[in-house]
């Protein structure tokens, strides 16, 4: 995931979407300590605790669809091992575009096993490589990379934002929201 983040430059802003206690954004933190970093998890009690651990990050409570964040506030979107979590992937993938700076860039690192793996598992079914491009085709994302991570199951995306295509949401407002 950290090599995947070279276009990070100090004044960046960073938003991994489903941060959990905010492992992966303490770690950017230490590499990357001038840029602004954003959780957001669906979780209280994950937001509760990524707090306590992570002086210096902002956490918001919320969900892929609908993240508080303002339009084209981050130059990548992180998400790990959350995808296939998501109620309705491609609203996420929206938000996520939605927040991105012109040419800003998504890493999305996630299972994309078989059916059978997720049934066994008793997670949701995995989005593979042919869901994920239909879903960031259709959202505007373009240079769309997969390459498999750890095991052959374990899949990472990234992609540029691509032009502009009227995906937006009005002006961020309430104490959620920068």
């Amino acid at each position: 995931m950290l090599r995947c983040l070279g276009t990070m430059t100090p004044a960046a802003t960073l938003v991994d979407v489903g941060c959990g206690t905010g492992r992966l954004l303490r770690r950017i933190a230490s590499l990357w300590p001038g840029c602004a970093l954003i959780g957001v998890d669906p979780s209280p009690q994950m937001i509760e605790t990524a707090r306590a651990l992570s002086p210096g990050i902002t956490f918001y409570v919320g969900g892929a669809e609908d993240v508080p964040v303002l339009s084209g506030e981050a130059a990548v979107v992180t998400s790990t091992i959350s995808f296939h979590h998501w109620t309705d992937r491609e609203r996420g993938v929206r938000e996520a575009y939605r927040i991105l700076r012109p040419e800003g860039h998504l890493v999305l690192v996630d299972l994309a096993g078989p059916p059978w793996l997720a049934r066994i598992l008793g997670d949701p079914p995995y989005g593979g490589i042919k869901e994920r491009n239909e879903i960031l085709g259709r959202v505007g994302f373009t240079g769309i990379h997969h390459e498999s991570v750890v095991h052959p199951y374990l899949l990472r995306t990234s992609a540029e934002k691509g032009p502009y295509r009227g995906i937006s949401r009005p002006a961020a407002t309430g104490e959620d929201h920068r």
